[in-house]
């Protein structure tokens, strides 16, 4: 019986190797797969900087750049940002979820470092300092999906102390095993100097998420972007994918030409079903990286959220009431409209949400849950798309209460029941609000909506 249980054990034991250097060679097969990709360059840190490969962070539309080949990709530009104790530059991520311990093993860890360069060109990098790549908290909740959003973070040096206001020429420098890879960036330097600029009154802008899928409701997008004109918002940022519906597109291009949009190329590295959302978080972090200091305020709602106020309060006036807090915390509330077809360019006048929908569910959901907010870019440090989860010290909250200031989301009550929260509206009864559609009234929607589509055809 001894010997029986001893050979069973010799057997299994004989198995787990077998399936251990299956999976080793394995690993050295996509080893040397990523090795077509990248070339092992053991002394690439004395390299010159590339000027060539060089992108200015205003240059907000060019192409991912890839590190390694399906596990980390990073936007070709970086941008400052003061929210952390110390002034630090930011990279957008788009990278593997945090790897197991056998992935690791098997195919290496990934290390970083940012290297600065001085002034005269051609030199080497002299200073150096690790980049440290940060997965955003909220892009790892939902479910098995392989890639998450994040950053890499990197303090600022400044190896041109004697010209602190030459613009900051750096390098993400990763490893992995005997791979390594090279991405140049220049900023302009601001230093840490994000104050927003002087103004007669506060200033607003807004941040979009992705737009994508075929959507391609102009008149909707028009709606929108009236509506919050008129509420304050000076400068409206749209990250855009290649599916975006054409008349969207014409929309954005008209608007841009007159200085009102800026539009940013998102099309992700990856495959749209393993990275949440179209990598939302990734594209928020990055907007309002690039908002801070440039205005006091960033507006963070979707295109079918519109805030709605008593006694039609713009943006500036819910500040004021707020004490000029850093950052404004709106409720949500669901007004159950008809979907309407996204996919298609010329919905009628007649349907603009604002002035033909007066009737919300009786029920207002708690802060952080379909909620969203107006901060300061540049004290906010990560955000989830509901709330902001850290921020720098010393920054002020405020929440307003439904009966100042609501937030009305215009949308199909069907597939709505993901959280209890979402059962309990369902449940709920309706009550007539018609702050939306005063402030729509007031601005006059119905004519300039009209008027807009058909500069914007034309």
């Amino acid at each position: 019986m001894s010997t029986f249980f001893l050979s069973a054990k010799f057997s299994v034991i004989k198995r787990l190797l077998q399936t251990f250097l299956f999976v080793v060679c394995l690993a050295g097969l996509i080893t040397l797969q990523q090795q077509s990709y990248l070339t092992p360059q053991p002394d690439l840190s004395t390299e010159p900087y590339r000027s060539q490969q060089a992108i200015n962070h205003s240059n907000r539309n060019a192409s991912w750049r890839t590190v390694f080949p399906g596990s980390l990709y990073v936007l070709p530009y970086a941008q400052l940002s003061a929210a952390f104790a110390t002034p630090e530059l930011h990279i957008t991520a788009v990278a593997e979820g945090v790897p197991s311990y056998v992935g690791s093993f098997l195919r290496g860890t990934i290390h970083c470092k940012c290297e600065f360069f001085p002034s005269n060109r051609g030199s080497p990098p002299t200073v150096s300092t690790d980049a440290l790549l940060e997965r955003y908290a909220e892009s790892q909740l939902h479910g098995r999906i392989k890639y998450a959003s994040g950053r890499f973070r990197c303090a600022l040096l400044t190896p041109n102390a004697e010209e602190p206001d030459r613009p900051i020429r750096f390098r993400l420098h990763c490893r992995r095993g005997s791979l390594r890879s090279l991405t140049d960036f220049t900023v302009p330097n601001k230093g840490s100097d994000v104050s927003s600029p002087s103004r007669a009154s506060v200033s607003f802008a807004y941040c979009s998420a992705p737009i994508w899928g075929g959507f391609n409701d102009a008149a909707g997008l028009v709606e929108f972007l009236e509506y919050y004109r008129w509420m304050g918002v000076e400068r409206f940022i749209f990250y855009v994918h290649d599916s975006a519906g054409p008349a969207v597109v014409r929309v954005l291009a008209c608007y841009e030409e007159r200085g009102l949009v800026e539009t940013v190329r998102w099309t992700l590295p990856v495959r749209q079903d393993t990275v949440w959302y179209q990598a939302q978080l990734a594209a928020l972090h990055d907007c309002f990286a690039s908002t801070a200091g440039r205005w006091d305020y960033t507006l963070n709602v979707d295109l079918d959220e519109f805030i709605a106020t008593t006694q039609q309060r713009k943006l500036s006036d819910l500040v004021e009431t707020s004490g000029e807090s850093d950052c404004l915390m709106i409720r949500s509330s669901i007004m159950p409209v008809v979907q309407p077809d996204l996919l298609e360019a010329d919905r009628s006048i007649g349907s603009i949400r604002t002035m033909s929908d007066v009737t919300r569910k009786d029920y207002v959901y708690p802060n952080e849950i379909r909620s969203k907010f107006l901060c300061r870019a540049e004290k906010v440090q990560e955000m989830g798309i509901h709330h902001v989860l850290r921020a720098s010290r010393g920054m002020t909250n405020f929440n307003f209460t439904p009966q100042v200031a609501l937030l009305f989301h215009y949308r199909s009550t069907e597939n709505l029941a993901a959280a209890e929260e979402d059962k309990i509206c369902l449940a709920a009864g309706t009550v007539v609000d018609d702050r939306a559609r005063r402030i729509a009234k007031q601005a006059g929607l119905g004519e300039i909506v009209e008027k807009q589509l058909k500069m914007c055809a034309s």
